[in-house]
C-alpha cells in the first residue's frame, strides 16, 4: 500500500493499463491510498496529483479522499471499473476499449470518452441523472429508470461510433 497525505485541493490524474479490475472508493480524511505494485506517484508542485500503474496486477484499489479532489480523470484499457461513494465535481473516463463500469452512490457528473467502443454502467444509490451523447454516432440506452432532465448529476458518453448501456438497479 503507498498512502500519501494530501492538503490542498486538487484534480487526480489516474494512467492504468493492462489492470483489469480498478476500484475508486470515496473515503473521509485527506489521505489517498493506492494499493497495488509498480505504482508513481507525482504531486510535488503541482495542482494535480499523477498516478501511474504499470505492470500486471489483476486488480487496483484507490481510496480517495471526497474532500481533497475536485475531479478525477481515468485512462484506461478494457477494464471492470467501480466507482464507490465518490463525490467530486467530475469523472472523466478515458478509454477506446469496452468497459463494465459499476456506479455507487456517487454524486457529481461521470463523462466517458471513447472511440468505437460498447460499454456498460450500472448504477445503485445515487441520485436522479440525466443522460447526455457529445461527438458523432454515439448512443445511451437506459434500463430501469429514465433521464431526468432537471437532475444535477450527468452522465455524458464523448467521442464516437460509441454505445453506453445504463441499467439503474
Amino acid at each position: 500500500m503507498i498512502t500519501r497525505t494530501i492538503n490542498e485541493i486538487k484534480n487526480l490524474d489516474i494512467n492504468i493499463r493492462g489492470i483489469k479490475n480498478i476500484s475508486l472508493k470515496g473515503v473521509v480524511g485527506n489521505e489517498l491510498r493506492i494499493f497495488g505494485t509498480e505504482v508513481s506517484i507525482d504531486d510535488q508542485g503541482k495542482r494535480s496529483t499523477d498516478v501511474d500503474f504499470k505492470g500486471s496486477s489483476e486488480t487496483i484499489e484507490i481510496e480517495v479522499p471526497v474532500e481533497m479532489y475536485r475531479d478525477i480523470e481515468l485512462c484506461c484499457s478494457e477494464s471492470k471499473i467501480n466507482l464507490e461513494g465518490l463525490r467530486c465535481e467530475k469523472i472523466e473516463i478515458d478509454s477506446n476499449d469496452n468497459l463494465d463500469i459499476s456506479v455507487r452512490d456517487h454524486k457529481g457528473h461521470i463523462m466517458l470518452t471513447q472511440f468505437k467502443a460498447s460499454s456498460f454502467m450500472d448504477i445503485q444509490g445515487s441520485a436522479p441523472f440525466r443522460a447526455a451523447t457529445r461527438g458523432k454516432d454515439n448512443s445511451i440506452l437506459i434500463e430501469g429508470t429514465s433521464s431526468d432532465e432537471t437532475a444535477n448529476d450527468l452522465i455524458e458518453l464523448y467521442g464516437r461510433s460509441s454505445t453506453l448501456k445504463i441499467t439503474a438497479i
